[in-house]
């Protein structure tokens, strides 16, 4: 059972259990804004399902041109990197800018 399923037997209970015009009036409007969220949901599961099927149908028929033996991407660092002479530089660095 779905919660609008749900809220629509609790109005109507209300509505049944009603005796004055105002209670009668609400329950109608409460009712009213249920099919209007109904409404909603359906175009929003509409809009999702259309979506779905476009990512889907992208997803399926698209292709990708295979990497070619040279193409390897980004090159990697070429000299290598000593961790003590580049402390030592920092330093240096660090030690100019003060003075």
């Amino acid at each position: 059972m779905s919660f609008t399923t749900e809220l629509r037997q609790l109005i109507s209970q209300l509505f049944d259990a009603a005796t004055d015009k105002e209670t009668i009036a609400k329950s109608a409007v409460v009712s009213s804004k249920i099919d209007e969220i109904e409404a909603e949901q359906k175009a929003s599961k509409e809009s999702y399902d259309a979506l779905l099927k476009d990512y889907k149908d992208v997803v399926l028929h698209t292709s990708f041109k295979p990497l070619n033996a040279s193409d390897k991407g980004a090159d990697g660092p070429t000299a290598s990197l000593d961790p003590n002479q580049a402390f030592e530089e920092a330093l240096k660095q660090a030690m100019n800018q003060k003075q």
